[in-house]
This record gives C-alpha cells, sequence and structure tokens, in this order.
C-alpha cells in the first residue's frame, strides 16, 4: 500500500524525516532509531503507526470536516477555523511505535549495557529504560495503547479526554 497523505497517513516520508531532523539532534537515540529505517520499513511504520493511533476514541477537539474522511485531520474547532493535523500528532503517532519497535530492538539492551537510564527530546518527553520489576510513568501506557508520557506531551492539548 502506498502512503496517501490525507488518506493513510499524515506526512510522507520526506514529511517525517522533516519532523525528526526539526525535533531531534542527530545523536537522539529516537532519530537514530528512525535514521536507521530503510525507507520500506519508515514506510510500514508510518502506515502501521497511523491506522493504530488516529482514532475515534481519542476523542479529538472539534469535529472532522468532512464526516467521510478518513482520519481525524482536519477538523474544525469550536470557532470553525480548519485545522491540520498539528506536528505534535504526527510525532505522537510516530513515536509511539517508534519506542514498540525500540524496546524489540537491540538499541534499547545496548543502551542499558552502557549505563543509559533514560533519554529525552527537546519537547521534554522522556523515555526511561526499564532495570527491574519497576514500572516508570513513561512506560506507563493509557487504554488506548499510547505511552502516558507521549501521551501527555503529544496528543492531550488536542484531545477532550483528561
Amino acid at each position: 500500500m502506498e502512503l496517501v497523505v490525507g488518506t493513510n497517513c499524515y506526512a510522507d516520508i520526506a514529511g517525517y524525516n522533516e519532523l525528526m531532523t526539526n525535533n531531534f539532534l542527530s545523536n537522539n537515540p529516537i532519530r537514530v532509531f528512525w535514521d536507521s529505517l530503510d525507507d520500506a520499513d519508515k514506510k510500514s511504520l508510518i502506515l502501521s503507526s497511523t491506522s493504530k493511533y488516529d482514532k475515534e476514541s481519542f476523542c479529538y477537539k472539534g469535529f472532522k470536516l468532512d464526516k467521510e474522511q478518513p482520519l481525524q485531520f482536519p477538523r474544525i474547532n469550536v470557532y470553525k477555523k480548519v485545522i491540520d493535523c498539528p506536528d505534535e500528532i504526527k510525532l505522537g503517532i510516530i513515536l509511539n511505535s517508534l519506542r514498540d519497535n525500540m524496546s524489540e530492538n537491540s538499541t534499547e539492551s545496548e543502551m542499558r549495557a552502557n549505563g543509559i537510564k533514560s533519554f529525552q527530546d527537546g519537547t521534554g518527553a522522556k523515555i526511561e529504560l526499564e532495570y527491574s520489576g519497576n514500572v516508570s510513568k513513561s512506560a506507563m501506557k493509557t487504554g488506548e495503547g499510547v505511552y502516558r508520557d507521549i501521551w501527555e506531551t503529544y496528543f492531550s492539548e488536542y484531545s477532550s479526554l483528561i
């Protein structure tokens, strides 16, 4: 399946590459992992992430511009202004899947072995690596399957859920 912006994704590979470049330093583990993916893997991640996290149940503020549109954005806010998908939502969608894939990847084990306990991006979202049976706030997920810290940083402003 091809990426069709506005139908099955909010940005193409070039758009997500730009978001990653603009939001993460080149040595940030999230960006390093993203940059290590080939285009086929990026495409797969974009499609699966959008499908998984672009949900009606997120209760985004406002209303869909067209009730038949396949994605949650664009939306109309209470002031009848059209809101395109914010970069925060695009990042939240992809970061949640990247974190899931990073934890399945040996990168996390390597980081642990090197004594790295946590890292964060420039927006304040923080990823803490698990070392024991303890579960950090960043490792907890909402009922929608989104990591709590990613939800708070990227989604919450646009959702009416508390």
